[in-house]
């Protein structure tokens, strides 16, 4: 088991080609679609692909979902005004959260605290007494992962991404946030699991939500418009579905003719942490 990489799949998918004409293609281990996108590209009629875990049924809909670059590029900037926007009204209040916090509440940010486990609560009545109306999400040990003011920032994003009109695009934008929240978080990069930054970094560290998701976005609008003109003229049928790969009661087993995966490693040491990572 590892990573399904583009290359892998792209060649597998060639070199079968060969041999025999591909119709029907499985992945009944997804993860992000990268077999599903690959077989797309190859211009496989029929493509299906499965997964137990809801993000992935997620990154997989929106990679494999053909959209105009055009209309992603107007979207953002509309996006980015009333962020903008926002923040502008709200930007003494919003920059203040922090020193509230730690200065009025007493709190340590980056302990194992009241902060750390009453963060909703603590930010909405912060919100009450300033004007600031965004939804707060109410999560576990959220002011664990995140410094008050960043939590302001996403809760912003997040309400004028889910004011997009189109599901599609919709969700490509909330798959770009999704990776924002990521990387705006407390948490250590480069590991595979959720670990902390140690508390002398998380002093330093300032993350700015608005360049992290300008980023991102730009970087998948990109190549979003590659992706739909490499398929030109090319129409596959996508089939995606959640479920447990040992009942995919809903396939024909004699309809694929080719599958390509990359199963689950089995072990907690080593396993990439879509669970753990789709709490944030």
């Amino acid at each position: 088991p590892a990573i399904m990489v583009c290359p892998i799949s792209r060649h597998i998918i060639q070199f079968m080609g060969k041999i025999r004409p591909i119709y029907a293609l499985l992945d009944p281990f997804m993860g992000s679609g990268t077999v599903g996108v690959e077989g797309m590209l190859a211009g496989i009629p029929h493509v299906a692909g499965n997964d137990l875990n809801p993000m992935a049924i997620f990154m997989s809909q929106v990679k494999t979902t053909p959209l105009s670059c055009q209309n992603l590029s107007r979207i953002f900037m509309m996006v980015c005004s009333q962020y903008d926007d926002i923040i502008r009204r709200h930007s003494q209040s919003l920059q203040s959260v922090d020193e509230y916090v730690q200065q009025k509440l007493g709190l340590d940010i980056f302990g194992k605290n009241e902060w750390s486990q009453n963060a909703h609560e603590i930010l909405l009545e912060y919100s009450r007494k300033k004007g600031i109306q965004t939804d707060i999400p109410s999560l576990r040990n959220m002011g664990y992962w995140f410094r008050p003011q960043v939590i302001y920032e996403l809760a912003i994003m997040r309400d004028v991404i889910l004011n997009i009109d189109d599901i599609h695009y919709r969700q490509f934008f909330l798959l770009v946030f999704s990776e924002c929240v990521r990387l705006v978080s407390n948490r250590r990069n480069g590991e595979f699991k959720m670990f902390r930054m140690p508390v002398e970094k998380l002093r330093i560290f300032f993350p700015d939500v608005k360049k992290y998701f300008t980023d991102i976005a730009i970087r998948n609008i990109g190549k979003m418009d590659e992706f739909t003109h490499a398929l030109s003229n090319k129409k596959t049928n996508i089939n995606i579905t959640y479920g447990d790969a040992r009942h995919m009661d809903s396939l024909n087993d004699s309809f694929y003719d080719l599958i390509i995966t990359s199963p689950p490693y089995g072990d907690s040491r080593t396993t990439v942490a879509y669970g753990e990572f789709s709490r944030l």
